[in-house]
């Protein structure tokens, strides 16, 4: 079984995976779909976790060999960006979605120096506006963006033009066209034609 493929099975055995082909769910870009991936269910299971760190930080360490931190996005990535960190033993940062508006009024929680090459872990990618988000956060406060990797992407073309409109690369541990190893034809079918009207 291939990386994207134990990934997704993954995700399905402890219930991150959820579709339904009759009310579709709602993003956070406002996007509907058939499929909802709920990667915050990994934290409550000890042994896929640790796959999933460790698959995610082999696919860092091809991709982006010169990291020096790991920036995640909070919330749903500061776990897994925790445990990613970790594995490597390199620092890690998170970074909010705004600036606190009390405090010292941070937008990245955790220490770190100019120019340090980063890597944003999230944990999953669909029009890709949070990781943009995050991206440009980051090198607002001095750090170099090596890229994003995430757990899970909808891989919709959207995410794509986003992405290359920043000049940012990113890479995922599976996404949309894993589920062929999933589902039947006829729900994939369903899938599919949701996925091409986004396109």
């Amino acid at each position: 079984m291939n990386v994207a493929n134990e990934v997704l099975q993954i995700l399905k055995n402890c219930e991150a995976i959820f579709i339904n082909t009759k009310e579709f769910f709602t993003y956070s870009s406002g996007i509907k779909s058939p499929i909802y991936c709920d990667n915050r269910m990994l934290i409550s299971y000890p042994k896929e976790r640790k796959i999933i760190a460790k698959h995610l930080a082999d696919m860092i360490k091809t991709h982006y060999k010169d990291v020096e931190l790991i920036a995640a996005t909070a919330t749903g990535a500061i776990a897994h960006g925790a445990f990613v960190a970790d594995v490597l033993d390199l620092p890690m940062v998170y970074i909010l979605s705004k600036s606190k508006s009390h405090g010292r009024g941070k937008m990245i929680e955790g220490s770190f120096k100019s120019g340090q090459k980063c890597v944003v872990v999230e944990d999953l990618i669909s029009s890709g506006g949070s990781s943009i988000n995050a991206v440009k956060a980051a090198k607002e406060h001095g750090l170099d963006v090596l890229g994003v990797a995430s757990i899970f992407s909808y891989e919709l073309e959207c995410a794509k033009q986003n992405f290359q409109s920043i000049g940012c690369p990113y890479h995922s541990l599976s996404g949309f066209s894993a589920f062929s190893s999933l589902l039947s034809k006829d729900e994939m079918d369903i899938l599919n034609s949701w996925r091409d009207s986004q396109n």
